[in-house]
Formats: C-alpha cells, sequence, structure tokens
C-alpha cells in the first residue's frame, strides 16, 4: 500500500470516527455537553507545558522541512492561544 493510500485510509476512518462522535453528541444534553467542554478545557490547562513542548518540536521540524513563517505562526501554539 502506498504513504497516499494510507493516508486516503486514515482520512476516511477519522471521518467515520467523527461522524459516528456526532451522532454520540447529538444525543447529549446541554448540560452533559458543557461539562465534557468544561473538562476538556481543564485537561488543556493541566497540559500546557506538555502541549508547548511537543508544539516546540513540530515547530523545530516544520522549520527544518521549508515551512514558511506565516505556516509556523499558524501552528504556533502560544499560551494565549491555549487559554482561548
Amino acid at each position: 500500500m502506498s504513504n497516499e493510500q494510507d493516508i486516503a485510509q486514515y482520512m476516511n476512518q477519522v471521518g467515520q470516527s467523527a461522524r459516528e462522535a456526532s451522532r454520540e453528541i447529538s444525543k447529549l444534553t446541554t448540560n452533559q455537553k458543557n461539562q465534557g467542554l468544561l473538562a476538556i478545557a481543564e485537561l488543556l490547562d493541566s497540559s500546557k507545558a506538555a502541549l508547548e513542548s511537543a508544539n516546540n518540536k513540530d515547530l523545530a521540524t516544520g522549520k527544518e522541512n521549508g515551512l514558511s513563517d506565516a505556516m509556523l505562526d499558524r501552528l504556533a501554539l502560544t499560551p494565549a492561544r491555549i487559554d482561548g
């Protein structure tokens, strides 16, 4: 299987999983959705250091591979962006 086929297969799986998740989420109450979003926000907040470290590695790899400054800026996770 070629790399393009692997990517296409992966993207199809991601799409299918997203459709399944959206069906399950649509069954939740507003309160349940809000509680889920708050839990995600807490996890992101408690993982800031790890997120920033991983992002810095990704940015370095992107720079090595010739990504433009504009693209690198879009990919950068600053504390403000994480808080947002």
